[in-house]
Parts: structure tokens; C-alpha cells; sequence
């Protein structure tokens, strides 16, 4: 979608306010939230008293009419997050997650990361929908805060000025906050999303930038951050498709921040890994983000005394050596269609969509060809690994950086091929052409050989 019609269709926009009522009544059940003063429809007509509690009476009133002013600006929650309560989230996470604290401590940051967290002004409003967050989705606001942490950890290795710390710090903070405004439906659903199921979560970052851009004291930074924080330097990300030429610092550094926290606890955790073994994603990454942005999570790890962690359990490493062999099998298999569709496409002179798979294919043919991944020396090392009763530890070391590495290439792959899938239905005009035949069977070639990578 180009930037010209996510701006055009901002105004259509559902800002979910029914979804954010409800949350609200939730809350009220085990913390109360009153309203400021009296409540009103568009009318006139009295709907709530001052100081009632918004409750599943009151929510039921105020969903059936449109207001004078935004629900959000006439209440109050009791015992509303803060600053300092931020703070003790925040060492509770770092607790939890004794490398992010290492990675601090060691680029001695503990006192100008907790300065940062004290320090941001974050108006009452926001206090309010990170207060229903936490009791609503609260691993999503678990999800929010790690990042706010890491993203004000970036921007101080940055050497960002004190106060654009702050903002990089809040919009992280908030960059989720659209998700309360989306049907829980959507949001809990189980099952495969539909195509407008994953339109509506897509929403998110455009309600939570006209969220942002109607309360006083949010700088435009902060909005503006919100909104590309899924966009990508390749044009793979939305809702714009923007590319690096497009896009802001703010938003790259809260994106990576979302992303490294994503893969850290979602990937990492079950597995007993840290953040040093982060390394393979980063640098199958140093172009997707700002340079700059990579840059500086790769040097705060590099920074810290942080070592890769190696968990392959007893005598595991033969079955991940044998699954590796497979893998790399596999890649081999998928370099021709991926070739033949850029080389095609390249061709026709391919714009948006098509314009980003050529990017990113061509930067991932390069990478996979350069990895050195198909040598005769790294496939006989992993057979000689995968027969050895006791390998050393820096054959696990390597063997478990290996698997990363193919793990964020099948990952990145699999984006290619939805990406390529979007174009040839939505971009390739010509249905007839014996190139859109060609597109067609190299995407079938592609799922049969991600299917085996996965």
C-alpha cells in the first residue's frame, strides 16, 4: 500500500473506540475508573454522572452514542501506572532476563537508562492506556516495556540528545497501544487470519498515530515513530511499503527494538539462549534497519562480557547436525527460483511490491551464496560433528550459530515468497504473459522447499 492511500484512508479508519469502553468496564471490576465529569453524547444528553464508575451499565450507554469528546479524556483510573512504576516493571524484567542487565551494566548505562525511564514526560492519558494495557494484555505491555528499555539503550549508544532519548523511550513504549482499539476477537483468534483480519491488527500503528497526534505533549517524532515501526529500509514493511529514503530514525530504532525483544523471549527463552546469540539475526539484518541502528545493537552486545549460550540437551547435536544437512540441502534447492523470479522481474521493471522482492532477493542470494554455507568444508564438519558421542564446546557453539543463521534465512526467505505471492496477485497485470506461469511455478517450487527448511 502506497504512503498516497494509507494517508487517503486514515480517515476511514476505525479508532475501535467500543473495544477501548470495554477494556475500561474490565478494568473497573478489579480497579476502579471513574469518570471526570459528566458524560455526554454529541446531543447533549446526559449518559454518565461525574464521578460514576464506568462500569458495564455505563459502557453499554456510551457505545450507542457518539460523544462530545473522546471517552479516554473524561475518565480516571485509581492506581494508574507512573513513572516510577515503570521503573519497577523495568528491573523486574531485567531480573528476569539477567543478559539484557549485563549488556546495561557492562556499557554502563544502568544510571542513564534508569534517568531516561524517570525522566520521559508522558502525559496522564497515556499513563491511563498503559494502565489498561497491562491489566488487559498484559503480555503485550510485558512485550512494550522490554522494548522501551532496549530502544532507550540504542538511543543512548546512539549518543542521541538526552530529550530524544525520552521519545525514542516513549514511542516504544506506546507503539503497541493501538492493539486495544482491535477487536479481541481478531487479536485471540486461534485460527488462520483472514486477509481483513490481518488488515484490522494492521491498523494498529496508523490508530495509534492519530492517537498520538490528538494529545497535547506528544512530540510528532513520537506519532510519526508509531507509524513505521513495522515499515522496512527493503519496502517490505507496511502499511506503506516505504523504503530507507522514506523512513525516520525513531522509528527504525523502536522497530529493532521490537524485533530483537521478540526474538529474545518468543525464540530464545524455551531454548536457554541469550542475546549474544543474537549475532546470525542482526547481521542477516544490517540493512533491513538503519545502518546506524544495527550498528549500535551490534556493538552493545560486543561491548558486554556476554558469551552465546550453547543448548543442545545430552546427545541432541546428531539430530541438529543431521536437520542442518537437511537445511542447507534445501536452501540450495529454493537459489534457483529465487534467482529466476528477481531475474524476471527485474526485467519487467517491477515498482512497489515487485520492487522490494527484488531488493530483498537480491540481498539474500548474495548473503546465501557469500555464507559459505554450501561448502564441502562446513558440510563434512557437520558430519563429522553429528557422528562425534561428546563434541566440544565450540563445535556446539558453532553448531547452534549455524542453526540460528539458517533459522533467520528460511525466516526472510518465506517473507520473499509472500512478498513475491502479493505481486503476482496484485501487481503482475498481465495473467497470460508466460513470465506470470513462470512466477507462478517458481512460488510452488519455494513453499515445497520452506516446507522442508521449516
Amino acid at each position: 500500500m502506497s504512503e498516497e492511500i494509507v494517508e487517503k484512508n486514515k480517515s476511514e479508519v476505525d479508532l475501535g473506540e467500543d473495544h477501548y469502553a470495554q477494556h475500561l468496564a474490565d478494568v473497573n471490576e478489579d480497579n476502579e475508573v471513574l469518570s471526570t465529569g459528566d458524560i455526554r453524547n454529541s446531543k447533549g444528553v446526559l449518559l454518565v454522572k461525574k464521578g460514576a464508575r464506568i462500569d458495564n451499565r455505563a459502557v453499554k450507554k456510551i457505545v450507542q452514542h457518539k460523544l462530545t469528546r473522546p471517552l479516554e479524556d473524561q475518565i480516571a483510573i485509581n492506581d494508574s501506572i507512573d513513572n516510577k512504576k515503570l521503573l519497577d516493571h523495568s528491573n523486574s524484567l531485567l531480573d528476569k532476563y539477567h543478559d539484557i542487565q549485563t549488556i546495561i551494566s557492562d556499557n554502563e548505562m544502568n544510571k542513564e537508562v534508569n534517568n531516561v525511564i524517570l525522566g520521559c514526560s508522558i502525559p496522564t492519558i497515556i499513563f491511563q492506556n498503559l494502565t489498561v494495557l497491562s491489566h488487559q494484555q498484559e503480555d503485550v505491555f510485558e512485550k512494550s516495556v522490554f522494548s522501551a528499555v532496549f530502544a532507550a539503550m540504542l538511543a543512548i549508544q546512539l549518543r542521541l540528545p538526552v530529550n530524544e532519548q525520552q521519545n525514542v523511550y516513549l514511542a516504544t513504549l506506546v507503539h503497541d497501544l493501538g492493539l486495544l482499539r482491535i477487536s479481541p476477537d481478531i487479536l485471540n483468534k486461534k485460527e488462520q487470519l483472514s486477509s481483513e483480519e490481518w488488515r484490522a491488527i494492521q491498523s494498529h500503528v496508523v490508530i495509534g498515530e492519530l492517537m498520538f497526534k490528538s494529545i497535547k505533549g506528544i512530540p510528532s517524532s513520537v506519532s510519526r515513530a508509531v507509524l513505521e515501526h513495522h515499515e522496512r529500509c527493503d519496502g517490505t514493511g507496511y502499511p506503506a511499503g516505504k523504503n530507507e529514503s522514506g523512513l525516520e530514525t525513531f522509528g527504525q530504532i523502536v522497530g529493532l527494538a521490537d524485533s530483537i525483544q521478540a526474538i529474545r523471549v518468543n525464540q530464545f527463552e524455551k531454548k536457554g539462549l541469550n542475546l549474544a546469540n543474537a549475532t546470525p539475526y542482526l547481521q542477516l539484518n544490517s540493512t533491513t534497519f538503519f545502518h546506524s541502528v544495527y550498528r549500535a545493537a551490534h556493538m552493545l552486545v560486543k561491548n558486554s562480557t556476554l558469551q552465546p549460550a550453547t543448548h543442545i540437551p545430552g546427545n541432541k547435536h546428531s539430530r541438529l547436525a543431521l536437520d542442518l544437512l537437511g537445511k542447507t540441502e534445501g536452501l540450495k534447492n529454493i537459489i534457483a527460483p529465487l534467482r529466476s523470479s528477481h531475474d524476471i522481474m527485474e526485467a519487467l521493471k517491477a515498482r512497489k511490491r515487485g520492487g522490494a522482492v527484488i531488493r530483498i532477493s537480491s540481498r539474500l542470494i548474495e548473503r546465501i551464496s557469500s555464507s559459505g554455507i554450501f561448502s564441502k568444508e562446513l558440510t563434512e564438519w557437520i558430519k563429522s560433528v553429528e557422528k562425534e558421542s561428546a563434541p566440544g564446546k565450540s563445535d556446539l557453539a558453532e553448531l547452534t550459530y549455524t542453526n540460528l543463521m539458517l533459522n533467520e534465512l528460511t525466516w526472510q526467505l518465506e517473507s520473499v515468497r509472500k512478498n513475491l505471492g502479493e505481486y503476482v496477485d496484485h501487481e503482475c497485470v498481465d495473467k497470460d504473459n508466460e513470465n506470470y506461469a513462470v512466477l507462478q511455478e517458481n512460488l510452488e517450487k519455494m513453499a515445497n522447499c520452506l516446507t522442508v527448511l521449516k
